[in-house]
């Protein structure tokens, strides 16, 4: 029994061991901003101004491999980070529901007499859309704010580690 279990350990083993992938850093002094692995996309913006998307597909000696296109990291002018669409949080049936319950919100106030109609209709609305316009101000606010690259020179480098045996020199 415990000799068809070490076979089955020696002949399993191998199938979870995997290779170290290579990493990309963004640094700014000695702070790690971004990490990109082998297998993540990424946007840069060369020397020449041209910008390239793509899958990193191997990182190797200070040079980015973007869709198998050799890239050295000294050409590299910024990171180009990117951008997300600053769409309404909500869709439609959802602003259809928030509608409707604003709308009971307020018919409930006045039924009761607790608000005069106009003060009824303000509060359904404040309660039911209020949250939702706070929340697409602040998305706006902060896709004006964020950095939108990281442009190598005096605050940020690129630092490639790549874990790949050397291979056999000489003879």
């Amino acid at each position: 029994m415990n000799r068809l279990l070490l076979l089955f350990t020696i002949i399993l083993l191998p199938l979870l061991a995997c290779a170290q992938p290579g990493y990309l850093f963004v640094k700014k002094g000695a702070k790690k901003k971004k990490t990109y692995e082998e297998g993540d996309r990424i946007a840069l913006r060369l020397t020449n101004d041209t910008v390239y998307h793509g899958l990193i597909t191997l990182l190797y000696r200070d040079t980015i491999y973007l869709n198998g296109k050799p890239i050295p990291a000294r050409d590299v002018k910024a990171v180009v980070l990117p951008v997300r669409s600053n769409k309404f949080p909500v869709d439609g049936k959802t602003l259809l529901l928030i509608t409707a319950g604003s709308a009971m919100v307020s018919g409930g106030l006045m039924l009761n007499d607790m608000e005069t109609p106009k003060n009824a209709i303000m509060t359904g609305l404040a309660m039911g859309f209020g949250s939702i316009l706070v929340r697409y101000g602040i998305q706006t606010v902060v896709h004006w704010v964020r950095k939108k690259e990281y442009r190598m020179g005096k605050k940020y480098r690129i630092q490639v580690l790549e874990f790949h045996m050397p291979g056999r020199l000489g003879f």
